[in-house]
């Protein structure tokens, strides 16, 4: 194995967690650490030596490294199937969770489990208090929402346009809205009864919000209709003419 991985065989000065896309292992850092929720960063383990001559070298050691997690229910983590990243998702927005990398003896017990899939730990990684020869990092990821880049919203099945007026051929008891927001990570979710979207009606006189039915609203007369819709900070006006 050290004939294979002749830098196990020098002393370890120190040891970070770095993107894995970046390539220059002696400026790397892990700068940015938001992850957007149910995406994923792949970060590395990079070990700084000193060779026997006096040298120093940085080395990619994640797969030679233990990972834990100390909430993965906010973060999942696995490594690769190389072995050569750590892949980092997220899980819950709004939530932080501490990634923590060893190299040498840590604190925790590791199954034969854990050694088949890289040792990749439930639990943090600390080295233990009386190995010199240990070291490790930590990095807390923040979990961000996905930026919203538009609204799919209907009504009563119709397509509307945001700030635009649409004219219904009959008017009917009720009008039902539907929301979709479209994120930039090119997904969809139905927002409708989302606890974030809010619902602003501009036209008390039309219509009416009908009580725990989120966009749905009982038709008091013909005229104009606008409602706000709101989430994550994102606004469409639907505009809607109720005829006679």
């Amino acid at each position: 194995l050290h004939d294979a991985l002749p830098f196990l065989d020098n002393n370890l000065n120190s040891l970070k967690l770095c993107l894995k896309s970046e390539t220059d292992l002696a400026a790397c850092s892990l700068s940015n650490t938001d992850i957007v929720e149910d995406a994923n960063v792949s970060l590395q383990a990079v070990a700084n030596y000193q060779a026997v001559d006096g040298t120093t070298f940085n080395q990619n050691v994640s797969a030679y490294s233990k990972w834990g997690i100390d909430d993965n229910s906010i973060v999942s983590i696995a490594l690769s199937a190389d072995r050569q990243q750590l892949n980092v998702t997220g899980n819950t927005s709004g939530s932080t969770a501490t990634v923590s990398v060893a190299c040498g003896n840590i604190e925790q017990t590791i199954s034969d489990g854990d050694l088949e899939n890289g040792v990749v730990l439930d639990i943090p990684v600390t080295c233990a208090s009386d190995n010199l020869n240990c070291l490790s990092d930590t990095a807390t990821m923040n979990i961000i929402d996905k930026t919203v880049t538009s609204f799919s919203v209907t009504a009563n099945g119709i397509n509307l346009v945001d700030n635009s007026a649409r004219i219904l051929a009959s008017r009917p008891a009720e009008i039902v809205l539907n929301v979709t927001a479209n994120f930039s990570d090119d997904t969809s979710k139905d927002v409708t009864s989302d606890t974030g979207t809010s619902y602003r009606n501009q036209s008390i006189t039309v219509i009416t919000g009908i009580s725990n039915q989120p966009g749905e609203y009982t038709v008091l007369t013909s005229g104009n209709a606008e409602i706000e819709i709101t989430f994550q900070s994102e606004v469409f006006i639907a505009r809607i003419t109720i005829p006679n």
